[in-house]
């Protein structure tokens, strides 16, 4: 699957631009900015779960450039690769959401938090990663005002595929 294509598939259903493209192996990501939904507001905060990842870090590099956002909240179990001013780093245990959750405000929630069968050991850690935790931290955000999810998925995503992923 190319990167164009990818990205072409995505704005058929969302309003968005992708503005960086990142290829790893066969898979293809797309970093997407949504310019039309907050143009009414000056000052951005992005809330990013996923930040130690190959595309949360990419993420976090676009959003660093980008002017529209002011803050950037990045929740992982580890410390970013990426460090700079408008970064709040927040070292979390994802099974104790509720001890964090207060700090998930802001404008936009990036969920880039993923992993793989192997790195997860079993199904059942991987689903947890990669639906569980996501969407406890989606529902716990939403609860929190924040209005706008953008979730990275892989390309060619498919809820009826064989693979665990």
């Amino acid at each position: 699957i190319s990167c164009k294509y990818f990205a072409g598939c995505i704005g058929k259903y969302l309003p968005v631009q992708c503005t960086r493209y990142i290829r790893y192996g066969h898979m293809c990501y797309c970093i997407i900015i949504y310019p039309k939904l907050h143009k009414n507001i000056s000052m951005h905060t992005a809330i990013v779960i996923g930040g130690t990842g190959l595309v949360g870090e990419a993420l976090l590099l676009q959003l660093i450039d980008d002017s529209m956002y002011t803050t950037i909240k990045s929740f992982s179990r580890r410390p970013l690769a990426v460090q700079h001013t408008k970064i709040q780093q927040h070292l979390v245990d994802f099974d104790a959401l509720e001890s964090w959750q207060h700090l998930l405000t802001g404008h936009v929630l990036f969920s880039c938090l993923g992993t793989t069968l192997q790195q997860a050991g079993s199904k059942e850690t991987q689903y947890k990663i990669d639906v569980t935790y996501q969407y406890k931290v989606a529902h716990a955000a939403a609860s929190n005002s924040v209005a706008v999810l953008v979730l990275v998925s892989s390309g060619g995503a498919n809820a009826n595929s064989n693979m665990s992923y």
